[in-house]
């Protein structure tokens, strides 16, 4: 069942912060500015009350649960049974009733993810569950290539201790479970791991401690070269700053899923990969080029636009044969999400 929020009934935020709504007639995309927290820290929400636009977060608005209460009759085998009132589990109870419990509950508000998690938050793609000690459950899934392993990690937290963490890869599934808090006596960008993991992208990898040994995949790919093209045609390296690429600039238009129109100015140039397979980089051949649109909004895009992690400013978009650059970007106009 959906829930309606109401901005003109009591709310807190997902995660249980207190929050006080100033104003829910805001011109543009988020209408409703709040104060939340102790401090008071400005917040500007969409008109549902959401932080992001394409998925639930801590910081999103809700109305507060109103909780109730009644009676549950427990029965063997784990079997129960709810009333309203105790005078109607007494009524109705079975001759192997064992107890008779009051309970109290929020409606829909999910009490067995409460008990276990301090809040949640979820977006395409990807779950993540807080832990009352500040560790986290994580799933998450991937479109592209596949990955395959497990390992222990141990990350650096901001109390300066150490986040001992399970992950399992398993094709385009990723799950990472929290083994505890332990000390940390490492840098604190030097956490280490004892995992091997077998990936599309980068290979065999394998990690001991802080020891690192990475194999690549002969029939992977290898640059031999990464140029953009120049306004005679010819092609120089991306990082040669003595030479400026071609570009042209065009009107960029794109459509939030709540029908809002962002216009931008797009500026593009071309780039392109020189490519060969790993095994045969030695000798550079066989050879062949990978062209892309290199993209460069004025201003940002998509749904994550006026967030804290901000919309997209820039992107790269691959050439297709025999394709101008414009077509490209209005190929991109029409086919791309910036979620």
């Amino acid at each position: 069942m959906v829930k309606h929020f109401n901005p003109n009934e009591p709310v807190q935020c997902r995660d249980g912060t207190k929050v006080r709504i100033i104003c829910t007639d805001r011109a543009g995309e988020r209408p409703i500015v709040a104060l939340v927290g102790k401090e008071e820290i400005t917040v500007n929400y969409t008109a549902a009350g959401r932080y992001f636009t394409d998925g639930e977060d801590p910081l999103d608005l809700i109305n507060i649960p109103v909780q109730r209460t009644g009676w549950v009759n427990v029965y063997g085998g784990v079997r129960m049974a709810f009333h309203a009132t105790r005078k109607l589990a007494d009524t109705y109870a079975g001759a192997d009733r064992v107890a008779c419990l009051p309970v109290t509950w929020t409606p829909g508000g999910g009490a067995v993810m409460r008990t276990l998690f301090k809040h949640t938050h979820r977006e395409r793609g990807s779950w993540r569950g807080w832990l009352k000690n500040g560790q986290s459950v994580e799933i998450s899934t991937s479109r592209h290539g596949w990955d395959f392993g497990a390992g222990i990690h141990v990350h650096s937290n901001d109390a300066d201790m150490g986040d001992r963490m399970l992950f399992l890869k398993l094709w385009r599934l990723t799950i990472v479970l929290p083994l505890g808090i332990i000390p940390h006596p490492w840098p604190p960008m030097d956490g280490p791991q004892w995992s091997v993991y077998a990936s599309s992208t980068f290979g065999l990898t394998l990690h001991w401690g802080l020891r690192r040994k990475s194999l690549d995949w002969p029939w992977s790919l290898h640059t031999l070269a990464y140029e953009q093209q120049l306004p005679d045609g010819s092609w120089r390296d991306v990082f040669d700053r003595t030479t400026q690429p071609y570009a042209e600039t065009h009107p960029y238009t794109y459509v939030l899923r709540n029908g809002t129109v962002q216009s931008r100015t797009a500026t593009i140039s071309k780039r392109r990969h020189v490519l060969c397979r790993r095994a045969f980089k030695a000798f550079g051949w066989p050879r062949w080029n990978r062209e892309s649109l290199e993209v460069q909004f004025d201003g940002e895009v998509g749904e994550r636009t006026g967030s804290w992690k901000g919309g997209t400013i820039g992107c790269g978009y691959d050439l297709r044969p025999g394709e101008t650059m414009l077509q490209s970007l209005r190929r991109m106009e029409r086919e791309r999400k910036f979620n």
